[in-house]
């Protein structure tokens, strides 16, 4: 059972769980974006239905990889 807003949640996925369960649903995220769901909105979907436990932060750190590294000038 997922914590309450301002909680914090007493079960912590093991490293790496996340990802797994971010990438079994990539399709059904995929078509939700496509049809302009934001991404705070499939994460409560995905989460009502029981089909991730991840906290929203890593939710969107998953779908919002970090912009590249800067070149070094040579």
């Amino acid at each position: 059972m997922a914590a309450k807003k301002g909680e914090m949640n007493p079960v912590r996925l093991p490293r790496g769980a996340a990802r797994v369960q971010f990438v079994a649903h990539l399709d059904e995220i995929k078509r939700l974006l496509g049809k302009g769901y934001s991404l705070q909105r499939i994460y409560n979907t995905l989460l009502e239905a029981g089909k991730i436990t991840m906290a929203p932060r890593t939710f969107t750190k998953i779908a919002r990889p970090a912009p590249p590294k800067p070149k070094a000038n040579k």
